[in-house]
């Protein structure tokens, strides 16, 4: 690996949320800040709400009575006509509601631009939700998503309301005035049956028809909810002062009637200084009409996203106010209005929206755009970078941005648009967002929890957008956070899978009663997949709940599981709960040598001890030396010692562990016991042992294990010891490591520098490194150390900083690989000049990737080279070292260079080598149209096994390209070929490639005789693992051939006691039904108990449906798939095969909900002018400073 040094660069400093670099930064940088969630909507009831509120007690009463009692009912709907005072009743009730009620609300009206839809409703109730539950708004919402996150938030709410003895009312006020689509409704939205105790109140004119969603047993439908509501006198009078008001306004002076006209027109939200812009009167002036007389016809409110600071904004003040207004400005006025709003908006945009932008402009005015169906300038809007910069600037995160670019999408969808492009951009846009958001360390949300920012931390958290790593920074948050705030956390966590490892970790480490929360667990395992894929999930949960102490409710569990039929490794673990030890010791000697072996083993083992046992787990390791070779059963055994606090018997238990090496983890936590007990001298011993142990493990993994060997020595005052082993670990630092081991070990390094008391030179050590993302999870780990140590200031400002550069910093690896695909594509589409254009900007960036750099450097030479400029793809590939010399031939073949390409093979030394390159050059050369060439090649590789591949593969390619007759007459030698390969797995792989090629030519009694061939082979491998891969692909090529009963019986007959391979095999047999027998291809698909392969399932099923004309029933199918991305994935299927038409459609609903560019491929077929307009869009960004 190659790196740059860098010295004597000086000091760098940061305030919260800037940024401070002392040497080389690579990638983008960019500084935003980050707030928690609060909602100011309470500040715009109070703009709706009277003064004073007369002659309402009895309706007040009525509203409190409902409220807090407990009768059936949870639904009260008001009814008045116009001016009868709902609006002002509700805004008071909600201002002032009763005590022991927490009351959530949403005001429909036209007069605030996009008040009056379920979007906005759900983005008003939500944050409102959010604040209550100390949970960050959901980040990514779509039609289908915002409804269940809705009803989600309400439930969770209602539910916290009443654990803490209150009860949720949700008020929503102006049914009537909804504007939305009748099959999205306000109204549709209210639970059916509300939960936990929640009411909910309504108001409406009289006699309003419901909407077409709300479905016929809903509440609303019933008479007995509805009370009239008596028209107040107060209201009336209101009423007359604002339309003498009105009158006088559309009469008055031109500054009067462009007040009028202006935040008619906006929909409100316009502050005194707004209007003094585009009015060009002095601000003093329009304040003194906003607040004389004339200003009766005008209410103010707070900002939403400023409450304290920004100043107060202006709409009418009431709805039918707002009416009469568009009645009596005409439509040509309003339109100029408008027009001058437009031309405001596009001043700012051309400053880059500066600070000190309108908030108006950042918020209402996209509302305006969407309102009345502007859908060019709100695409313009959902795709400014700068834009949502400054929104995320004042805001503090990006939830307003994705709103916004989910919006337009839903604009475009809605309009039945095929405008590919703008949907492309913004998919484009939203990924960058969500990008941004990708690069946080695991380890930052613990930080600032110690810092006792929970909000934020949360927020951190929640917004890193992978499932793994997010869970990873949860699980750190959980001790810090303790067990009331980690429950609640994991209350706001949508992935299923995620909050169950949360659960688990709590249960096992942290709740001193973990009854409920082992339910809570149960409940949400069988609330998800079948029965086949719950048990691991209750497995793992028992073992969970006996770490815990509770070996009776995992006995209880485990016997419930049994009657599932469990995989032997599961049935060896439930038994052993279930105190069957006879049973459960011959199902663990049938694991023996599967890849489960050592996880059931010491699982076992542990629950011995766990039941108070420790000789029968003693007596299981002894009687089981075959699986204990590492001491896997010993360590397991040991670690429930030591929760036990029997630590001499745990020491004897780890020093007959066979290696010293072995023992190092066990020993470390021993040292740890017999220092917490008081007895230091023998903690001492146990870690001078740990230290010679870990001496003898891989270099790569001795660091982490150093420093934390370190760590005791401080603890135990041996702080010369501790020096001495931080300075061995990191003298280990030019040590080659694998994947992530380099910054694991790198981080631990760091932390043993502070931990010795030398945090100058730790921090100096992290800003020595180049990667980023390296240098601030390394400075994470030093701002955590720093806390422990009590130096919480010198931890803020490195917290601060790490925030600000996480978010600041592009993954280079990302970056480069999507400027590649779009590279590759554009040249497909016949964009040269954009090609090579791209290839050379990735060109430029691939030096900033350090994780697989060798598949960037390939796919770069690729570009450059079938871009046309084969001479910068040569001089980029001899840049490398070592040369990607093989990589270099076949670019050179994909621009045209044939000759050169087949020539430079020969540069390569390794006989092994230089026929895996001639492989791949044959099966590149009929894409360039050099069909007999690519035959001859083949049959030139010398090597049996790479001679086979080449020409295996040039029939597939052949055939993919239309080339039937060449593919044929090539096929028998490729058969003859795979005969002789050498290699039995490799033949199978062959012939099963053979046989989907003969499919998809139409033969499938061919393709069954290749099938056959591959069947008489795969018992012949030796290998457990690499025999079944060989059925698999056998069984996955009857089903491409649709012969069910072959599938059925090879599904019988391959089937193992792991029962792992359900997944592939129900797939398989759901393709080979798809054609002949489409209902029971759907069911098997449906029931797949793998999400992964049940998502495969669906998308070749759906797709041959849509081969078969059915493209209705393929859409609804894949609708089914859970998973956005798969969805998103499958749609793209769909589109390959769909008309032109259709295809457009379909890859539009996958540009609004997937990554872009995972469709690109096919837009490049089916839409090139997307492809080309998305290279446009890039190079001009990238010529752009700073981008």
């Amino acid at each position: 690996m190659r790196t740059t040094r860098v010295s004597d660069t000086g000091d760098a400093t940061a305030e919260a949320g800037g940024f401070a670099n002392s040497g080389v930064v690579y990638g983008d940088v960019e500084v935003h800040a980050t707030a928690p969630v609060r909602s100011a909507y309470l500040e715009q009831v109070r703009a709706i709400a009277p003064a004073d509120l007369s002659g309402r007690q009895g309706e007040l009463a009525v509203l409190a009575e409902f409220c807090r009692g407990e009768g059936a009912g949870a639904y009260l709907w008001w009814r008045a006509e116009a001016w009868a005072g709902k609006s002002a009743l509700l805004s008071w009730f909600v201002l002032d509601p009763p005590p022991g009620v927490r009351v959530v609300s949403f005001f429909v009206t036209a007069r605030f631009a996009g008040q009056s839809d379920w979007i906005a409703c759900t983005d008003v109730v939500m944050e409102q939700l959010a604040e209550l539950l100390r949970q960050p708004m959901p980040a990514y919402l779509t039609q289908a998503t915002r409804g269940p996150h809705f009803r989600r938030m309400l439930n969770e709410a209602a539910l916290r309301c009443q654990e803490n003895g209150e009860r949720l009312v949700l008020v929503v006020d102006g049914l009537d005035e909804d504007r939305g689509l009748d099959s999205y409704s306000i109204a549709g939205l209210l639970p059916v049956v509300p939960a936990n105790g929640m009411r909910v109140v309504v108001a409406s004119r009289l006699n309003p028809p419901l909407p077409g969603d709300v479905p016929p047993d809903h509440p609303l439908h019933a008479e007995d909810v509805v009370r009239i509501l008596t028209p107040s006198e107060w209201a009336q009078v209101a009423r007359n002062d604002m339309e003498r008001d009105l009158k006088r306004l559309l009469g008055g002076s031109r500054l009067e009637h462009d007040l009028l006209g202006l935040i008619t027109s906006a929909g409100g939200g316009l502050t005194g200084a707004d209007l003094s812009e585009l009015t060009g009167e002095p601000a003093w002036r329009v304040e003194e009409h906003l607040h004389t007389v004339t200003g009766r016809s005008f209410v103010t409110r707070v900002s939403t996203w400023q409450p304290d600071t920004a100043p107060i904004a202006y709409v009418l003040g009431h709805e039918e106010i707002q009416r009469s207004s568009k009645k009596y400005l005409e439509v040509s006025r309003l339109a100029e209005y408008r027009q001058v709003l437009h031309d405001w908006a596009d001043r700012h945009r051309t400053r880059g929206w500066p600070s000190g932008t309108p908030e108006y402009l950042l918020r209402g005015y996209f509302r305006l755009l969407r309102e009345t169906g502007d859908v060019r300038r709100l695409v313009a809007c959902a795709t400014d970078r700068a834009r949502h910069d400054r929104m995320m600037d004042i805001t503090g995160g990006d939830t307003a941005a994705l709103n916004e670019i989910n919006s337009a999408h839903d604009a475009l969808l809605a309009l039945g648009s095929d405008d590919l492009v703008s949907m492309a951009r913004l998919a484009v846009h939203r990924d960058e967002i969500e990008q941004r958001n990708a690069n946080f360390p695991v380890d930052l949300p613990a930080v600032l929890v110690m810092l006792g920012h929970h909000v934020r931390a949360e927020s951190t958290a929640l917004s890193i957008a992978d499932s793994d790593r997010q869970a990873r920074a949860l699980l750190r948050m959980m001790e810090p956070l303790g067990v009331a705030r980690a429950v609640d956390l994991i209350d706001a966590v949508d992935d299923p899978r995620t909050q169950l490892r949360l659960l688990h970790h709590v249960i096992r480490h942290l709740a001193a009663e973990p009854g409920p929360l082992i339910g809570r667990a149960e409940s949400l395992i069988l609330a998800a997949g079948s029965a086949v894929e719950q048990v691991p999930s209750l497995v793992d949960l028992a073992d969970a709940a006996a770490s815990a102490g509770e070996t009776t409710i995992a006995r209880d569990l485990a016997g419930r599981c049994l009657t599932y039929q469990p995989s032997q490794a599961d049935r060896a673990r439930l038994l052993a709960h279930a105190g069957d030890w006879d049973d459960a010791t011959r199902a663990l000697e049938r694991t023996s040598g599967s890849e489960a072996e050592t996880t059931v083993f010491t699982a076992v083992v542990a629950t011995a001890a766990r039941q108070g046992d420790p000789r029968r787990a003693e007596a299981l390791i002894e009687s089981m030396p075959h699986m204990d070779v590492w001491g896997d059963g010993r360590n397991a055994l040991a670690e429930v010692l030591i929760e036990q606090g029997d630590l001499d018997r745990a020491s004897t238990v780890i020093r007959s562990i066979r290696t010293l090496a072995s023992r190092c983890g066990s020993l470390i936590a021993l040292a740890r016991a017999w220092h917490r007990v008081g007895e230091d001298g023998k903690a001492l011993t146990a870690a001078h042992e740990a230290l010679a142990g870990v001496r003898g493990i891989a270099p790569a993994q001795q660091a982490a294990e150093l420093v934390e060997i370190a760590s005791l020595y401080v603890q135990l005052g041996a702080d010369d010891h501790a020096r001495a082993v931080v300075a061995e670990a990191r003298a280990l630092e030019p040590v080659t490591y694998e994947g992530d081991q380099e910054t694991t070990a790198l981080v631990s390094v760091a932390a043993g520098l502070v931990l010795i008391g030398d945090a100058q030179e730790a921090e100096r050590f992290c800003r020595s490194r180049r990667d980023v993302g390296e240098r601030i999870t390394m400075l994470t780990a030093v701002a955590r150390e720093l806390l422990v140590a009590g130096e919480e200031a010198k931890a803020t400002v490195l917290a601060a900083e790490v925030e600000a550069t996480a978010r600041a910093v592009t993954d280079p690896w990302l970056s480069t690989m999507r400027l590649a695909v779009l590279s590759w594509w554009a040249t497909s589409a016949g964009d040269r000049d954009s090609g090579r254009a791209l290839a050379v900007r990735a060109a430029e960036q691939a030096p900033l990737v350090t994780a697989r750099r060798m598949a960037v450097i390939d796919e770069v030479i690729g570009c450059l080279a079938r871009a046309g400029d084969t001479h910068q793809a040569e001089l980029f590939a001899r840049s490398q070292t070592p040369v990607p010399v093989a990589t270099l031939a076949d670019a050179l073949v994909w621009g045209g260079e044939v000759d050169r390409g087949i020539a430079l093979t020969r540069e390569i030394e390794d006989d092994h080598d230089r026929a895996r390159a001639l492989a791949e050059i044959a099966s590149t050369l009929p894409y360039v149209g050099e069909f007999d060439r690519a035959r001859d090649v083949a049959r030139s590789v010398e090597n049996p096994f790479y001679r086979a591949r080449a020409l295996a593969r040039t029939v597939s390619v052949l055939a993919d390209l239309g080339q039937a007759d060449r593919a044929w007459a090539l096929i028998d030698e490729a058969e003859a070929a795979i005969r002789v390969m050498g290699h039995k797995l490799g033949s199978v792989g062959h012939l099963v490639l053979l046989a989907t090629t003969a499919v998809s030519l139409g033969d499938t009694d061919r393709a069954l005789s290749f099938v056959d061939v591959a069947a008489e082979i795969a018992p012949a491998i030796a290998s457990g693992d690499r025999r079944t891969t060989a059925w698999m692909w056998i069984i996955e090529a009857v089903a491409a051939a649709g012969d069910v009963d072959r599938v059925h019986q090879m599904m019988s007959g391959h089937r193992d006691d792991q029962r792992s391979n359900d997944g592939p095999l129900l797939e398989f047999l759901a393709c080979s039904l798809a054609m002949t027998e489409p209902d029971r291809a759907e069911n098997v698909a449906l029931a797949n108990p793998h999400s992964g392969h049940r998502t495969a399932a669906l998308t070749k099923v759906a797709v041959t449906f849509a081969r078969g004309g059915d493209l209705d029933r393929a859409e609804r199918l894949v609708r089914s798939i859970g998973d956005r991305q798969g969805r998103s994935s499958a749609l793209t299927e769909l589109a390959k095969v769909a008309p032109a038409p259709q295809a457009r459609r379909l890859l539009a609903l996958a540009l609004r909900i997937g990554r872009w560019d995972k469709t690109v491929p096919v837009l490049a077929r089916s839409a090139p002018e997307v492809v080309l307009a998305l290279a446009e869009d890039v190079l001009r960004l990238a010529a752009i400073p700073g981008t």
